[in-house]
């Protein structure tokens, strides 16, 4: 079911004063009366009234100006003002009545070259200047230049140097620490020629905690390999999430990663037992402490058990169990 035009658009001599003779936009039409541009334009097609081109329709065909303004629409207007009178894009805006953008289309659009103000010339005062390394007298390029030549900037050296051919050092030349080597440090506070060069000098003699081997440490290193490291650290433990984790030697049942970490818990029970655990089977505290695992504490479940509470036989033998509460 259609919905009735709004009152205003049945008549046809409303309709047609508003946008014939006041030229009103069919948007205009539609917020005045309250409805669509689709409504406006149907009213329209039923009173036979003709529908205006638009303006970006007309513009495409030729029929209306690019500009709104008549005098950016004449080039000879334009290039007069511009080129012969020497006038500015703002100075053209403020006539006109627009904005500088508007001024600078309209010169592109009738290919007016724009004029270009030429540059005051660069004037340096006291161009003479004496050289702030060598004393040399020189002719500057610029205000704030204080050295005749790089060479002289800051008592600058060109070195050799591996990726580029050459490059820039500022500081004098130092001996290296470590190899006696004398090399142009890139810092002042630098010590050593190279970065093996520090590490190989700051290295002292130490003895291994684990196998008391001696080697070079650095940065106090406890052992001398991964190794020795791994195997003095077997058997430490931490807590994670409320549950007790031992670590283990590499191929222990149960135990993942690179540095295999097991469960405690999970641990005393296998070796009570002496096999590894199933993946369904689980240990559960009876005391509900999960820090506490003594063999005692534990018991060998299957699936998963519930929490603070553990199952007795109400009738030896039999499936009739019931939990309770720990106390």
């Amino acid at each position: 079911m259609a919905h009735p035009s709004p009152k205003p658009l049945t008549g046809k001599e409303w309709l047609q004063r508003r946008y014939v003779d006041e030229v009103a936009s069919l948007s205009e039409i539609a917020a005045e009366v309250g409805c669509s541009i689709t409504a406006v334009s149907r009213a329209l097609k039923r009173h036979g009234i003709e529908s205006r081109i638009p303006a970006h329709a007309r513009l495409l065909r030729g029929t209306q100006p690019r500009f709104r303004f008549p005098q950016l629409c004449d080039a000879d207007w334009l290039r007069r003002r511009h080129i012969d009178d020497g006038a500015s894009l703002k100075a053209i805006a403020d006539e006109v009545g627009c904005c500088t953008a508007t001024v600078r289309c309209a010169l592109k659009e009738h290919d007016v070259q724009r004029r270009r103000a030429p540059r005051p010339p660069i004037v340096y005062v006291n161009r003479s200047a004496e050289c702030v390394t060598c004393g040399v007298t020189y002719e500057r390029t610029g205000q704030s230049q204080r050295y005749c030549s790089p060479e002289c900037r800051g008592a600058i050296r060109l070195v050799p140097n591996g990726k580029r051919k050459y490059r820039v050092a500022r500081h004098e030349e130092k001996t290296c620490e470590g190899c006696g080597v004398t090399y142009v440090p890139s810092s002042s506070y630098q010590r050593y020629c190279t970065t093996r060069c520090r590490e190989t000098s700051q290295k002292v003699a130490g003895t291994c905690e684990n196998c008391g081997a001696e080697f070079l440490a650095v940065h106090g290193q406890r052992f001398c390999g991964m190794n020795c490291k791994y195997s003095a650290t077997v058997g430490d433990r931490r807590v994670v999430d409320g549950y007790v984790l031992l670590r283990v030697p590499k191929g222990t049942p149960g135990a993942r990663g690179s540095q295999p970490w097991i469960p405690e818990h999970r641990y005393v029970m296998q070796q009570s037992l002496g096999r590894p655990l199933d993946k369904d089977e689980t240990v559960h505290h009876i005391n509900g402490d999960k820090t506490d695992n003594r063999l005692a504490n534990l018991q060998l479940r299957q699936g998963r058990h519930g929490k603070g509470a553990r199952f007795v036989c109400l009738d030896c033998g039999s499936h009739n169990v019931t939990p309770v509460d720990l106390h």
